[in-house]
């Protein structure tokens, strides 16, 4: 705590450090007693460190994943192998099984809605600005130790006019690793940040196109989505709109009439009608006005008599 007060107060910081606690008397005055440890109080706050971490929250989602600036000091050897670049790769086995079609389809496995495979990118850009964060704290410690070991020589054997030098320039070099560091760090942050704003962004019906400027909004310490808001709840309400207009004038089907099974082949085959449509179907003949020959009498037809044909008897010559 006096180490960090004495910088503070050199650099000119707002910040005080916690007070010591009052020797007690009843502890003794020889033997070291048990003292109190000191109240834990938060660093002080650097504004141009903040003012690296913040640079990509402007634009967290269109932010390059790694700047050409900060590769000097955030790139470090044989990082691909020790993976400190990107994600582990899923393993085939496990695609295969847990979503076969993505694993015949395409020559890497990939989930299957859009939503996950945006959900999955954005996870992809915060652990890549996280490894570049832990290979700047390769630069830095490679160079604290450095320090730490030509302060020890200007300890032990006085000062070098090659020493300080060196001294001075590693010195420099581990503020511009903190500063790479830093940088990175902020760009995890944002794409943490996107990668919320995209969930809730799920819910909503907006398309995939108009959810980017809500994606892509400055980060806010106050909100999820910040200055956004306002034009949040606006689309929010058009679409909500459209989609009532469309449901009004192309009602979707109802998931009840989808799942019914189809008519088979004897429904379909025409029913003989029951007994109540029968003697209605007797009522309305009955009903009907008779024709002019119905006032005749019907004939009446018997069996038809038999005519006997008597034989001639044969003539005498």
């Amino acid at each position: 705590m006096r180490v960090l007060a004495q910088a503070a107060a050199s650099l000119g910081l707002e910040w005080s450090s916690p007070e010591q606690p009052a020797h007690n008397r009843l502890d003794g005055f020889f033997l070291p007693g048990e003292r109190a440890s000191p109240a834990s109080r938060p660093a002080p706050f650097l504004p141009e460190l903040h003012e690296e971490v913040a640079k990509s929250w402007n634009a967290p989602y269109s932010a390059r994943v790694r700047p050409a600036v900060s590769l000097a000091f955030s790139a470090v050897d044989d990082a691909k192998n020790k993976g400190y670049l990107s994600l582990p790769p899923v393993e085939e086995a496990i695609a295969a099984h847990l979503c076969p079609p993505s694993a015949g389809r395409r020559a890497k496995p990939a989930l299957p809605s859009k939503a996950c495979r945006t959900t999955s990118s954005l996870l992809r850009r915060a652990f890549s600005a996280a490894g570049q964060a832990a290979s700047a704290l390769h630069t830095m410690a490679t160079l604290q130790i450095f320090q730490a070991d030509l302060l020890r020589k200007l300890d032990e054997e006085g000062p070098d006019a090659i020493c300080v030098p060196d001294l001075r320039s590693a010195t420099d070099l581990a503020l511009r690793a903190t500063k790479s560091a830093a940088q990175a760090i902020g760009r995890n942050m944002a794409s943490l940040t996107v990668t919320e704003r995209h969930l809730w962004l799920t819910l909503s019906e907006m398309a995939e196109s108009e959810r980017t400027a809500f994606l892509d909004a400055p980060l806010s310490a106050t909100g999820l989505f910040g200055s956004s808001v306002k034009d949040f709840a606006e689309r929010f309400a058009e679409v909500q709109k459209a989609s009532q207009a469309m449901k009004h004038f192309l009602p979707k089907r109802s998931s009840s009439a989808a799942g019914r099974a189809k008519p088979s082949a004897q429904s379909s085959q025409p029913q003989p009608p029951s007994t109540a449509s029968t003697s209605q179907h007797r009522q309305a003949r009955s009903a009907r006005p008779r024709s002019r020959s119905s006032g005749r009498r019907p004939a009446v037809r018997g069996p038809r008599p038999r005519i006997t044909v008597k034989p001639e008897a044969p003539k005498s010559s």
